[in-house]
Formats: C-alpha cells, structure tokens, sequence
C-alpha cells in the first residue's frame, strides 16, 4: 500500500514536471500559440492566485471524511470483529445486532427521502442522481460508517469519554496521508493542465 502510493506520487509529480517544462519550452521557442505556460509572468500570477482554488474541491472533502470514517472503523474493533465473526464474544454481538438496527434506520430514511414521489433529495426532474443526493452520496456513507462505529465502539466499552471519539476520528489521517500528498500534486497536475490547454 505504501510503496503504491509512493510510486504514485512520484509519477504524478514526474508527469507535472514534465507539463510545466514541456508547455514552457514550447511557448518560449513560439512553436504554438495554443499552449500557456506556468512559468510565464501570468502563469505564476495564476499559480499563488488560484493555488487554494485549485485544492478546495469536493474529492478532497470526501478524502477527508472517508478518512475520518476508516479511523472509527479501525479504532472501535468493529473492523477486527467482522473480519472474525466466529470469535465474537457477547457484549460485541450485542453491539452487531445494535449498530444493525442502525444500519436499517439510516436505509430506511434514506428510501423516504428518495424513494417517495416528489421526495426532496431528487432533482428537480426527479432524477436521483442528478440532485441533492449524488452530491451527497459519498458524504452519508461515510457519516454512516462513522456513527455504526462509534456505536460499536460505545457498546463494547472502548469508548468511554468524549476525547475518545474525537480521538477515534482522527485516526485514520495517518495511514491514508499518502492520499492527501497525492491528492495535492494530482488537483494541481488537473487545473495545470486545464491552464496550458486552455481550449480543452
């Protein structure tokens, strides 16, 4: 996993490279007046003018609380005990058959709010995935994933004070930190290339 992540970084940072080298050198020779290049006087006007623009996006929103969900999914067993259900002790299929109902509950109100004529998470076409819930997708899975793993972690006594769920949520920053390295290089590659290619 690590050193997928790594080759990934650094092929995303090579292939940046090489469009900021490439798209200069093409434009400094006038070989094409369709290329803009970053290191022009304009290109680096956008570059620290747009840089945060570039990053604030909804992939890095999902990358954050997917990371966030996978922490309290890791840190509350709930992942150890489902990989192991044959050795689950009492107090944790206790905690199964709770964070179940859960399970229902959210599906249950996610089929009220989408399912029923004129529901208000469709668009305005009553298209499911073109309005308020594909944007939203992502988000309630990861907040579903998160409350069933707290719950877990509740019931089964690992979490006792409020710092422990706070604690539990960020956890999982760590081991998904080469993600949000790649991330950063890849959202700046993507508007970069949009900038040197401006008719695409």
């Amino acid at each position: 996993m690590k050193r997928s992540i790594t080759f990934l970084i650094l092929a995303t940072a090579v292939v940046l490279a090489i469009v900021v080298l490439a798209s200069w050198m093409l434009t400094a020779a006038n070989v094409t007046e369709v290329l803009r290049s970053p290191l022009s006087p304009e290109g680096i006007r956008w570059l620290f003018g747009h840089y945060v623009d570039t990053l604030t996006s909804e992939p890095l929103a999902w990358l954050v609380l997917v990371a966030m969900a996978y922490g309290a999914f890791t840190d509350s067993g709930l992942r150890a005990v489902l990989s192991k259900l044959s050795t689950a002790g009492l107090r944790q299929r206790f905690a199964l058959r709770v964070i179940l109902g859960e399970l229902v509950t959210v599906i249950c109100l996610v089929l009220l709010l989408t399912a029923v004529p004129h529901s208000i998470l469709l668009s305005v076409t009553g298209n499911l995935w073109s309005g308020s819930f594909a944007h939203g997708f992502i988000p309630l899975l990861c907040f579903t994933l998160a409350l069933l793993s707290l719950t877990f972690g509740m019931l089964t006594g690992r979490y006792c004070r409020c710092t422990d769920f706070v604690e539990a949520l960020g956890v999982g920053f760590h081991p998904l930190r080469g993600l949000f390295v790649w991330w950063l290089l890849f959202s700046l590659l993507w508007h970069t290339l949009i900038y040197v290619f401006p008719s695409l």
